[in-house]
Parts: structure tokens; C-alpha cells; sequence
């Protein structure tokens, strides 16, 4: 079986489904900034709840009193800026895998098209490990089939 592209195949922008992807992006975005509030909160709480207990109970000056505050809300600040960097690796590879997700039902569905159009020499070409692999190949037989089948009505 030959494998062919497509004259007007080119390579396509990470945006194939907008909608889709777009709506996936955001679930995995909104499932990370939800999961380090959370975390936030917890570690917030657990920070300030320790610390206000450490400069109650020990005897200190005003001066270090002032510098373990100081240093609580930076931990806080570390803490929401970790957050923020982890929910921005969370969008990046929301949109990298969904488009690993979309893109194959985007090239059979493009095939599948081409061949209805004429291009007979259209088949569907994945990754050697992609998920959808078995159901590109069935689909690929079953053009096969129905452009031998074709040819051979047209020869009669």
C-alpha cells in the first residue's frame, strides 16, 4: 500500500479544532489554578498559623518579630508565583496535547474529504505510535477497498 500526501498538504498551526482545544486548555488550566489555590491556601494558613505562634511564644525583639513577618509573606508571594508558573506550563501543555489529540481526526477527516473530491491517491499518514494508529489503518483499507471496487465497475 502506497502512502501519498497530498498536493496541497502542509504543515499546520498548533490551533486545528479552536473550539475543542480551546475548551480542553481550559480545563487543564482551570484543574491547575484550582489544585495550587488549594495548595496556597493550605500552605498559607499552615505559615501563618506557625509563625504567629513561633513570635508569640519566644521571646523576641520587634526587630525579628518584623524580619519572620517579613519572611512569611514572602514565602506567600514565592508560593502564588509558583502557582501562576505552574498553571502556565499547565496551558502549554494543554494546547500541545490537544493538539496531539485532535490533530489525527483532523487528517482523516481532511482524507477522507480529499478522497470523496477525487483525490484517490489520498490516505491518512499518523505517528508511528499514535493512539488512533489501528483506526487510521482500517480506514486506509477501506479506501483501498472501495477504490478497487471502484475501478473495477468503471472496467465492466
Amino acid at each position: 500500500m502506497s502512502v501519498t500526501k497530498l498536493p496541497n498538504q502542509r504543515n499546520i498551526s498548533r490551533l486545528i479544532l479552536t473550539p475543542f482545544q480551546w475548551r480542553f486548555t481550559i480545563l487543564i488550566a482551570g484543574s491547575a489554578f484550582l489544585t495550587c489555590s488549594v495548595l496556597y491556601g493550605v500552605f498559607y494558613s499552615f505559615v501563618q498559623e506557625n509563625y504567629k505562634l513561633l513570635i508569640e511564644l519566644s521571646p523576641m525583639t520587634e526587630e525579628v518579630k518584623k524580619q519572620l513577618n517579613s519572611e512569611a509573606h514572602f514565602l506567600s508571594w514565592i508560593a502564588i508565583g509558583a502557582s501562576c508558573v505552574f498553571t502556565i506550563l499547565s496551558v502549554i501543555w494543554g494546547m500541545l496535547f490537544s493538539h496531539r489529540l485532535v490533530g489525527p481526526v483532523f487528517n482523516m477527516a481532511h482524507v477522507v474529504k480529499s478522497f470523496r473530491e477525487g483525490h484517490r491517491e489520498a490516505r491518512v499518514q499518523l505517528r508511528r505510535n499514535d493512539e488512533f494508529k489501528k483506526l487510521a489503518d482500517e480506514l486506509n483499507l477501506l479506501l483501498n477497498q472501495f477504490d478497487q471496487k471502484k475501478k473495477g465497475i468503471s472496467e465492466v
